[in-house]
This record gives C-alpha cells, structure tokens and sequence, in this order.
C-alpha cells in the first residue's frame, strides 16, 4: 500500500494538537520518503511478505474502527488491543529464534523494558487520511501521514506471552481521537518537547507515566525503542542500520527497578519476524551517566551484530 503523505489543516486544532503534529513526520520531508523506500524495497521482496502487509493493513484498519465506536470503553479497548497484537505477531509469523533462556531469568507476571530496533515496519502499512477517517469513522485532527501504532511493537508479543505479561509500548503522542484510543490501551504517551512546562524534564514525566502504567498493570513488558526515531532515517542507511541509543530508557529502568531485556527484531521476507533475545540487565538506582552510556553502547553494538549477521546469510 502506498504512503500518501497529506498536508494538515491547522485550524481550528487546540494549540497541544498542534504541537502533538508537529513531531510527525512532514509531508515534504525527503528524510522520510527515503526510508520508507528502504524499508519497502528491503521487506517487501517476496510476494509473500506483500500479501501478509496487505493482510495486517485490514486486520488494523478493522482495529481502529471498532475501538472508535467504543472510544470510552476503556476496558474494552485495552483488551481488544491484546487480542490484536496476538493477532498480528501470528499473522506476521513472529518467533524468538534465540536467546530464549535468557526470559528465564526474569520473573513472569512482572514488569519488563524492552529495548529494541527501531524497525519501521509499521510503515508499510498507512492511508491517506480521507480514507482513513472515511473507513474508521475518525473525525478530527490527524497527523500528515497515519502510521497504525499496533504494527510498532506487535512482533515483541511471543515476548510477553513467554513471560505470562500483557504488551505496551511507549511512543509520541497522537493527537484528537486517536490520542485518546491510544492511552485507552494503557500504554505510554512521549510528550512533545515543546509541550513540556517551564522546567519540566521528559525523562522524570516518562518515569512518572511508566510507574503509573505498572501500577495499573505490573504484567507489563514495556517496549521502548532507543533510537528515538526509526533506524536508518537520519544516518541515511538502511532499516537495520542502528543509530546509537539514547540513555533515557536506562535512566527510567535504573529509577523504577525494572530490569531492561534488549531485543534485536528482523523480517526475514521468507519467513516472517525473527527475534533475538540477549541477557537481562538490572542496573543500580545509583549508576551514573558514564555507566548507563557504556551499557547503551554495548546494547547497539549487540543488536547491531546479529543483525549484519542476518543480512549476511
């Protein structure tokens, strides 16, 4: 399915959804275009692999429009979401291909950051928005281009179903509607840096935000992508070209107790998702920036390994 990028109408928008938007990719950002060509002509390679995107585009679009029919239901929505991102990893064929010891070291039934690759995925899946609000029944406003948050982290799910756990992810606000669908899921909202009070720090809200999602749910496997942006946009590679990890997902895990679990993922277009698992790391309350630098380092340069290995086979 094709990207159609759409430029928004601002008016009558609140003055937080138009902050909200604004941390979307744009409609003329040649960044963007480059990577979804990437990524399309990596992923893409096989008939089959087109055919399984074709399948989830329907299975999200259906997603969406259910849950906004029952928009405050929020139970409901939370719950739905589980069953679709079931649906979705089965659908895809995702599968841990190794490293599966290491989820015994970690209690089941508690909370988990999950740290992975920024693969953009998702975005083979997105519509222009006329159809988007005329197949869901979305009203209001939308960002430029729509990607469906549910392929974001859908490939973890064989994760959190190993460890008995439900699957969030934290990611950028969305705004209107679908800003309120998505928090209906339970899952963490990243707010704008331009929306943040006077003196506010994004790293200690997130800390707050994910200690709230642990007390409502502590079955939680928590997926966080250290890149802070999808791989291989900004340093012009490809999907699997990893930029280095930013230390804000260490500070959270370190604050909260929660032991970080990193994962690299690859869609192999023969044979669907495959997940790599690699050791647990429970860090000290006290570890010092030095420390969760080194750790972030070690983590890419792991990931970044198996990957290279992967597209080397």
């Amino acid at each position: 399915m094709e990207i159609d990028f759409e430029p928004v109408i601002m008016g009558n928008m609140s003055d937080h959804d138009r902050v909200v938007i604004n941390q979307w990719p744009k409609e003329n950002d040649p960044k963007e275009h480059r990577i979804v060509k990437a990524i399309k002509d990596q992923l893409l390679s096989t008939a089959g692999a087109g055919d399984i995107f074709r399948q989830t585009a329907v299975i999200q679009l259906e997603y969406f429009k259910v849950s906004l029919q029952r928009l405050g239901e929020s139970q409901f929505i939370h719950n739905y979401t589980q069953k679709v991102l079931e649906k979705l990893a089965e659908l895809t064929n995702s599968k841990i291909v190794a490293g599966r010891e290491h989820l015994d070291i970690l209690y089941k039934g508690g909370p988990v950051l999950l740290l992975t690759n920024h693969l953009g995925v998702y975005k083979l899946n997105s519509w222009p928005i006329g159809e988007l609000k005329e197949k869901t029944g979305l009203t209001g406003p939308v960002q430029p281009v729509f990607y469906p948050f549910p392929l974001y982290f859908s490939a973890m799910y064989p994760i959190a179903e190993a460890l008995n756990n439900n699957l969030y992810i934290a990611s950028f606000e969305y705004p209107g509607l679908l800003g309120k669908m998505f928090r209906a899921t339970g899952s963490i909202e990243v707010p704008p840096k331009d929306d943040l009070s006077q003196g506010e720090n994004r790293t200690e809200v997130l800390i707050d935000s994910t200690r709230r999602l642990i007390k409502a749910n502590s079955n939680a496997v928590i997926v966080s992508f250290p890149e802070g942006g999808t791989t291989g946009k900004r340093n012009g590679g490809g999907p699997y070209d990893l930029e280095s990890f930013h230390t804000g997902s260490y500070v959270i895990a370190a604050s909260l107790g929660l032991p970080i679990l990193p994962v690299a993922q690859y869609f192999n277009p023969n044979d669907g998702f495959e997940l790599r698992i690699f050791e647990p790391l429970r860090l000290k309350t006290n570890s010092n920036r030095n420390e969760l630098k080194q750790f972030a380092k070690r983590h890419c340069q792991e990931e970044l390994k198996w990957l290279k290995e992967k597209l080397t086979k």
